[in-house]
C-alpha cells in the first residue's frame, strides 16, 4: 500500500467517531422540525425584525454623512459605511451587501443635499443638518417600508471628543414624518 491510502486507513476511523457529533449540530442548528422543538435555532438572516433593519439603515446612512460632510471623498464614503456597518452585529450582513454594494446612490443622495455653498458651511457645522434624511435613501434601498417611521435626529447634544466637536445623538422615533 502506498503512504495515501495508509493515510485514508488511519484517519477513517477517526472520521467516524466525529461523525454523530458533526450530525447532532446540524439536527440542533438546522432549520429542521426538531431543532425548533428543542428551541435551539440559529439566527439567521432574518432575524431582525422589519423595524430595526429600518432604523439599523438610518443610523448607518445618517454617520456616514456626519462623516461625509467633513471630507466629502467616495473612497472615504465607502470606508465608513463599512466601518459602521461593521458596528451593528445583528444588522452587520445584511448592511456590507445593501448598503456597501449601492453606495453610489447614497453617494449621489449626499451629493444632492450639498451644493457648494453648502458645502464649506457644512463642514465647519458641529450640530446635526436636518436637510439630509437617511429615511429616504433607505426607503430607496428598500430596507424601509411605509409603516416604518423615521428617526428624528434634531435631538442631541453638543460633547467634545479629544477637541474635536461632535453631537450626540439619541436617536428617538417620530412619526410625524413620512
Amino acid at each position: 500500500m502506498n503512504n495515501n491510502t495508509n493515510f485514508l486507513l488511519k484517519c477513517f476511523p477517526k472520521f467516524f467517531t466525529v461523525l454523530p457529533l458533526l450530525l447532532l449540530l446540524i439536527l440542533l442548528l438546522g432549520e429542521d422540525p426538531i431543532s425548533k422543538q428543542i428551541g435551539f435555532v440559529g439566527k439567521g438572516v432574518d432575524a431582525l425584525p422589519p423595524s430595526e433593519i429600518c432604523d439599523n439603515c438610518q443610523k448607518v446612512i445618517f454617520y456616514a454623512f456626519q462623516h461625509y460632510r467633513q471630507s466629502s471623498t467616495k473612497r472615504l464614503l465607502k470606508h465608513w459605511i463599512k466601518h459602521l456597518c461593521n458596528r451593528y452585529f445583528e444588522y452587520r450582513r445584511r448592511c456590507h451587501s445593501k448598503l456597501v454594494h449601492n453606495f453610489r446612490e447614497i453617494w449621489s443622495d449626499m451629493e444632492s443635499i450639498l451644493d457648494t455653498s453648502q458645502r464649506q458651511r457644512l463642514r465647519h457645522y458641529n450640530g446635526v443638518d436636518t436637510k439630509f434624511k437617511p429615511y429616504k435613501t433607505c426607503e430607496k434601498l428598500k430596507e424601509c417600508g411605509k409603516e416604518q417611521s423615521p428617526i428624528d435626529w434634531t435631538k442631541g447634544k453638543q460633547i467634545s471628543v479629544e477637541n474635536e466637536p461632535w453631537t450626540e445623538i439619541t436617536p428617538k422615533q417620530n412619526s410625524d414624518e413620512v
